[in-house]
């Protein structure tokens, strides 16, 4: 896994909890392509125009976009449907929910 840059303060008090979503998201395969860009990240299978989850960081937590895909089921009702994505902010709280509706559109792309 590679590492932020040193200087990519972008998601301040929240770094830690970035680096616990970036684990756990690599985690899911080695065909995972992740492309650290100046106010996000994004998180592909094989190429990055198979994206499945855009992170950026957000006011309470961090913003995760997360494409949804055919087994896409949030039982717990913590995104935001948005048509073909859906959105959470994702803290300590409900991090394990989010990370498990992830793990969905990854092995749905």
């Amino acid at each position: 896994m590679s590492e932020l840059p040193a200087n990519y303060r972008i998601f301040g008090e929240h770094l830690e909890l970035l680096k616990r979503i970036r684990k756990e998201v690599q985690s899911l395969g080695n065909d995972i392509v992740e492309d650290v860009r100046m106010h996000r990240i994004v998180y592909g299978r094989k190429t990055v125009l198979r994206t499945f989850l855009d992170i950026h960081p957000a006011k309470n937590g961090i913003m995760m976009t997360i494409r949804k895909g055919r087994f896409y089921n949030d039982a717990k009702k913590i995104t935001t449907d948005k048509g073909l994505t859906a959105e959470v902010v994702t803290n300590n709280n409900n991090l394990k929910d989010a990370l498990e509706l992830v793990k969905q559109c990854y092995l749905s792309v």
